[in-house]
């Protein structure tokens, strides 16, 4: 990472000069030469008038003396050419001042082009330290000769300061890529010292050790792969503590029925015990074995909804009948228990839900009901519709003991018991999670000598339109069947 930052700082600091380069430079040697031209044009044009008189009035050498004293003011270099008589285009003119000494062959170039378009033109020739700015305008003598004054000057300066801005460009080049290369290097050790922190506490979880949180250094993008990092090792360490907590509960409530069967299988092999203790011995063991079959369904039951592979299929379903179904299976328990169930349901409710796993929510709560409940109490359960009519409902009500006030919040979690001799504390942990997955909630209330759980339920798609259309609840009338109860 950190040589690809380098790369990366490097590459753009280098394409932003070669732009700054391809877009500034040539610019500038072509705007130096058209003022080096420019200024070649204003001599000519100050000087023409004066020259054009004394070429007509006193000849050649005259207007050679004035002309070289006006271009020595300009800078400039001087070559006056004679038109050759019957020359054509592109024939060379003749020198014809004898002051200037080897003229370059530019200046005869630039004088055969003015005659040869019979006006003054300006141009650049010549390559390298030959490079020059020319300026070419024909006139005539007193008798009509033909001449061409050119006037040039050295594009030496303007290739020196080329030479000298691609030098400074090129050691300020060297000294960005020299400052971009530590700057780069600064960030990228910073940046991948944050990230290599991550990695060695990913590696060390990874090893099944416990790593420190990673340090949030700054509020950005590697700050918030941090924090994520610290949740996700948080939420870990909460699933490895809740798997070790799970693993010893779920074995020691697999190991009190085992060691009790184990303790009445020793004693049955007794032959001296009387048929009546014998028979008491196996109505408990028999008592042992449902415990462990139904510890057993529920480790399954909250294991299938942990993996995701509880699959539910909603459906419309009348609540009412769905209670009179589940409360006729319980009436042995009833009868045993001696206690008092009361079934109220109004019109026909429907909901929107798995029918079979509402009957098994309700047989949880029912089931509790029964066996914490003292004998000669009531267990009631209602079905209805909530107040603003939006939502069903079932509830399951009794008048035991309740739920000690320290165990109301975690009642839904796994193996939270208020009583420790019966059950595994795993029936209303597996109500909830059905109850959420049906889009449902359920509550409990426990004070006052009354315990209520209530499961609510969406209503079916057409009863919630209904429901909202009339703006009011179904009355709740009463069961059109007999309370249960002995």
């Amino acid at each position: 990472m950190r040589a690809r930052v380098v790369l990366l700082i490097a590459t753009v600091c280098a394409g932003a000069f070669a732009i700054a380069y391809l877009g500034i430079v040539p610019e500038l040697a072509s705007t130096l030469e058209r003022n080096r031209l420019e200024q070649l044009e204003r001599a000519m044009a100050l000087t023409a008038p004066r020259l054009s008189e004394t070429m007509r009035a006193s000849g050649t050498s005259e207007a050679s003396r004035t002309i070289h004293q006006l271009a020595e003011s300009f800078e400039a270099r001087v070559a006056i050419f004679r038109a050759d008589a019957g020359g054509t285009r592109g024939s060379t003119p003749s020198l014809v001042d004898e002051s200037l000494s080897a003229p370059p062959a530019q200046f005869a170039r630039a004088a055969s082009i003015a005659l040869s378009e019979n006006r003054q033109v300006a141009l650049v020739s010549g390559r390298g330290a030959q490079r020059m700015a020319l300026v070419a305008r024909p006139f005539e003598d007193a008798f009509g000769g033909r001449y061409v004054v050119v006037y040039g000057r050295s594009l030496d300066d303007v290739a020196r300061t080329m030479a000298l801005v691609r030098e400074r460009g090129a050691f300020a080049l060297a000294l960005a890529l020299g400052f971009a290369l530590l700057g780069a290097l600064a960030v990228s050790q910073a940046l991948t010292g944050r990230v290599r922190a991550v990695e060695r506490a990913a590696r060390e979880l990874a090893r099944g050790r416990q790593p420190p949180p990673v340090p949030v250094e700054r509020d950005d993008e590697f700050g918030a792969l941090a924090n994520a990092f610290n949740e996700m090792q948080e939420r870990l360490t909460q699933a490895e503590r809740a798997r070790r907590e799970f693993i010893v509960t779920a074995s020691h409530e697999l190991r009190t029925p085992l060691s009790s069967l184990g303790g009445f299988v020793e004693l049955l092999q007794d032959e001296e015990l009387d048929p009546e203790t014998r028979r008491r011995f196996l109505a408990t063991m028999a008592e042992q074995v449902e415990r462990l079959q139904r510890l057993a369904v529920d480790l399954l039951d909250l294991s299938r909804i942990d993996s995701g592979e509880l699959h539910l299929e909603p459906a419309l379903t009348d609540l009412r009948e769905l209670a009179h179904s589940v409360a006729s299976e319980f009436e042995p328990a009833i009868a045993e228990r001696n206690v008092h169930l009361d079934l109220r349901a109004g019109a026909t409710t429907l909901a929107w839900c798995d029918p079979e796993r509402t009957a098994q929510v309700l047989r949880i709560l029912l089931d509790n009901a029964i066996r914490h409940t003292p004998p000669g109490t009531r267990v009631r359960i209602s079905v209805g519709r909530s107040l603003g009519g939006e939502r069903a409902y079932l509830r399951v009500i009794d008048n035991g003991p309740g739920v000690p006030p320290d165990l109301v919040r975690r009642v839904f979690e796994p193996f939270t018991r208020g009583d420790t001799s019966r059950g595994a504390g795993l029936g209303l942990a597996i109500a909830r999670e059905l109850v959420e997955r049906m889009g449902g909630r359920i509550h409990v209330r426990s004070g006052g000598g009354e315990t209520k759980f209530e499961v609510t339920l969406p209503l079916a798609p057409a009863d919630r339109a209904t429901a909202r259309r009339d703006g009011s609840r179904s009355p709740l009338t009463a069961s059109r069947r007999p309370p249960m109860g002995t």
